[in-house]
């Protein structure tokens, strides 16, 4: 593989962390499940057969995801150039029966 030419570090995400750190433990101290969204830059590649990914942030550090957690992508061109797919619609979840409370 060829080098890639390094594009300046994009700007922080305006996101209220100690919010988010708060919810996060508490998630986590009490079990909770919950949904995420993330957003992360970088570099992707395949880890076989398309169905795990890894985005290499940084140029170091990579975080792996599966292909069926990425709603959009949205390519980071150098000279400002930025693209974003359309939206990927989630397939539909079954729909649970509901449970029968006494």
């Amino acid at each position: 593989m060829g080098r890639h030419k390094r594009t300046p570090p994009l700007p922080a995400i305006d996101t209220n962390v100690s919010l988010a750190q708060s919810r996060l433990l508490e998630a986590a101290e009490t079990g909770q499940s919950v949904e995420l969204i993330l957003v992360l830059r970088g570099r992707v590649r395949s880890l076989g057969a398309g169905e795990r990914w890894a985005v290499h942030r940084d140029g170091r550090r990579a975080t792996t995801f599966a292909t069926e957690s990425v709603l959009s992508v949205t390519e980071l061109g150098g000279q400002g150039a930025s693209q974003e797919t359309p939206a990927i619609e989630a397939p539909a979840q079954p729909s649970r029966p509901e449970s029968k409370r006494a």
